[in-house]
């Protein structure tokens, strides 16, 4: 629980990062991570999840690289799965991690689960993952849930009802390693950011809401003057003292604790 500012990364963190290097074979030159990178991705792999909310052409792909690659070469972590939409996959990822001579197998069938293996990264669509979230959810539970996460434009979670967030969420949120990767972290409200936090963190008890007051409006059976709904017995009903976080943006209702 302990906050990013006061996280303090260890010296053996530091010192991998600042010896991080990748061979890129289509410019032929060295890439290394750079000093902001460096810091945010130390933060990254101190903590063991969060989200990288770094603009377009920042290094989210070369961040992602090392976060996943620090876990695969210190720890008992062997397998990496990284989850994005068909563009991101096809257009960035594929020519990274071919470039920068890192095995990669990309899963668009149900036979092409057997080709993952310890040391190399598994790409998924959301589109495969929603088509075989059965057996996906078989692959990692057989892998213990040992598995470091990756998601790619990770904004694309924001509707916690769509196929492809219940299919992520039943997949994957019980894995620790989890970096999700966006530009954009929510797109209209920051009810939309919830889905992300579940991925990161599961239900944890830090998403538990105290309010002992909640005030609803819903706009089939709008609030009355002084709090009470129609309907309502009386202004008592509106007395909780816990409130599920349950932040869907389905609804016409909004909740304001206090």
């Amino acid at each position: 629980n302990t906050k990013l500012k006061d996280l303090q990364p260890d010296r053996h963190i530091i010192e991998y990062l600042d010896n991080f290097t990748l061979y890129d074979s289509a410019k032929n030159e060295i890439v290394r991570l750079n000093g902001r990178q460096k810091h945010d991705v130390a933060l990254m792999i101190t903590k063991g999840c969060g989200n990288l909310d770094w603009q377009m052409g920042s290094g989210k792909t070369l961040a992602g690289i090392a976060y996943f690659r620090y876990f695969l070469e210190n720890t008992h972590l062997r397998h990496v799965f990284i989850v994005s939409d068909s563009l991101a996959i096809k257009s960035t990822w594929l020519d990274r991690l071919s470039a920068y001579g890192i095995a990669f197998a990309l899963i668009q069938k149900l036979s092409d689960f057997s080709r993952i293996k310890p040391g190399q990264v598994a790409l998924f669509t959301h589109h495969t993952l929603s088509k075989y979230k059965k057996q996906a959810k078989k692959t990692v539970r057989l892998l213990s849930n040992k598995i470091v996460l990756l998601v790619d434009e990770s904004d694309d979670y924001t509707n916690a009802g769509s196929n492809r967030t219940r299919a992520g969420l039943a997949c994957f949120r019980r894995i620790r390693n989890v970096l999700l990767l966006t530009g954009t972290l929510t797109r209209n409200n920051a009810a939309e950011f919830y889905s992300q936090l579940q991925m990161t963190y599961n239900n944890s008890y830090n998403m538990i809401c105290h309010c002992k007051t909640v005030f609803e409006y819903d706009a089939k059976e709008p609030v009355m003057p002084g709090g009470r709904a129609d309907g309502a017995s009386s202004p008592a009903a509106m007395q909780r003292k816990r409130v599920r976080a349950s932040l869907t943006t389905r609804t016409a209702r909004w909740r304001f604790w206090s």
